[in-house]
């Protein structure tokens, strides 16, 4: 489990959303589960390719979702049109 930034998560979520997390849980640690779902790896595939085109590098998404960068690569490649 890796922790993340205030940055990143203000990124992920905007400021409003992460003041409104943090003002309902004072002082809490928040975590997210790995996604293991067969829909909802295809959300995470859909986000990753999302982020990849919003100038995310691919070093920095297999950091954010636990996998090696060959593995955002393929995800990439298989989720562009005609891909």
């Amino acid at each position: 489990m890796r922790n993340i930034s205030r940055e990143e998560m203000v990124r992920h979520i905007g400021e409003e959303k992460y003041r409104e997390l943090n003002e309902a849980n004072p002082g809490c640690r928040h975590y997210f589960p790995k996604i293991i779902r067969e829909t909802d790896i295809e959300t995470r595939n859909r986000l990753i390719y999302m982020e990849i085109r919003a100038g995310m590098t691919y070093q920095e998404a297999a950091e954010m979702f636990d996998l090696s960068p060959s593995t955002i690569y393929q995800i990439v490649a298989e989720s562009r049109p005609n891909g």
